[in-house]
């Protein structure tokens, strides 16, 4: 029999970027979804996903304009802001929070561009989500087939609809609350439909996550993915190389803990590490706490990164490093000394 596989998209603004990059390591990867479901951002992402247009998605990402969304002065794009400009900035958003809230209208058109809801019926991959309706929430997770037709876009703005934005009556003309408040991962809509295989990119923010009994394989953030209202383009695409290297760490597929290095196996720092100095060796060891050679090189290695505060996003190849600090040619603490003894190809 063919295994169900699912994938579970948590809510979490802009950090919805982390979502992408992690699609896109599990489908290198060669994981295919036969259900997506989603939370806010996360329902958004999904519905692209099972329409099969993560490259539309990508490029989304990649230019995305936050600004234009919630109707923001276009100065929070700009690097060099004036505590004048910052401060009218900031005058807006609590007089458009006072007055209602913002207008979802930008949103609405944004997601009527991307998403073609007629694909997406045609999919192959079961897509749902989860929002909160009437004005005492009640909580509703529903499935592509049980949403009425040419609402879909409604229904994602149900999932998505914080706060902040003016009330609006949507799909069956009532109010709808984020999905977030009810289930911000729900990975329970994937175990009521019996998976043999759960896949959870978790974005780390403000939410009630249910516990459940079902198997799942969380992917989570190793560092932190900013506000979910972030502005900078930068971040977001810094985010969007994270889900992906956190990913490939999860399936086994790169090492590192806060760092990410090409996969090397246990049988190559065994032979690096052979002729290191005994009283070396025992002095790293007892300072890390483990004589596993590959988790202690590991460790070093990010001491050196983290110490001369390289770039996190990036995919080292140890042998590349070990031979830059060889090159230095002097010996500043413990960790170097110890790096600069391994024995590297040259």
């Amino acid at each position: 029999m063919t295994k169900k596989i699912g994938l579970v998209l948590s809510g979490g603004g802009i950090r919805g970027s982390y979502q992408i990059g992690a699609f896109y390591a599990l489908k290198r990867s060669g994981i295919k979804f036969n259900v997506i479901v989603g939370t806010s951002i996360g329902s958004f992402n999904a519905a692209m996903l099972a329409a099969h247009e993560e490259r539309k998605l990508l490029k989304f990402w990649q230019n995305v304009n936050v600004s234009d969304f919630l109707e923001l002065d276009p100065i929070l794009k700009d690097k060099k802001v004036s505590l004048e400009k910052l401060t009218a900035t900031i005058k807006t958003i609590t007089s458009k929070l006072q007055n209602k809230g913002f207008n979802i209208s930008p949103l609405r058109t944004e997601l009527s561009n991307l998403l073609n809801e007629k694909k997406l019926r045609r999919s192959n991959v079961l897509f749902g989500l989860v929002t909160l309706k009437g004005s005492n929430p009640e909580p509703v997770k529903v499935f592509l087939k049980d949403m009425v037709p040419n609402k879909v876009i409604d229904y994602i703005l149900a999932s998505c609809y914080l706060p902040i934005f003016k009330q609006e009556k949507l799909i069956d003309d009532d109010y709808y609350l984020d999905g977030g408040f009810s289930s911000n991962c729900p990975v329970e809509m994937l175990k009521d439909l019996s998976c043999d295989e759960i896949y959870a990119v978790s974005l780390n923010a403000i939410g009630v996550i249910k516990h459940s009994k079902a198997k799942v394989i969380w992917i989570k953030p190793s560092v932190d993915l900013g506000s979910i209202l972030a502005t900078d383009q930068v971040l977001i695409n810094n985010n969007i190389k994270l889900g992906y290297n956190d990913t490939l760490k999860v399936l086994n597929k790169l090492d590192g803990r806060e760092y990410s290095f090409v996969k090397k196996n246990k049988s190559y720092y065994a032979r690096i590490i052979k002729n290191i100095d005994p009283e070396l060796l025992k002095k790293v060891a007892l300072h890390y706490k483990t004589k596993n050679p590959k988790k202690l090189i590991i460790r070093v290695l990010e001491y050196i990164l983290r110490s001369e505060k390289k770039d996190i996003y990036h995919i080292y190849k140890p042998r590349d490093i070990i031979k830059s600090i060889k090159k230095q040619g002097m010996n500043k603490n413990l960790q170097y000394t110890f790096v600069s003894k391994l024995k590297v190809r040259m």
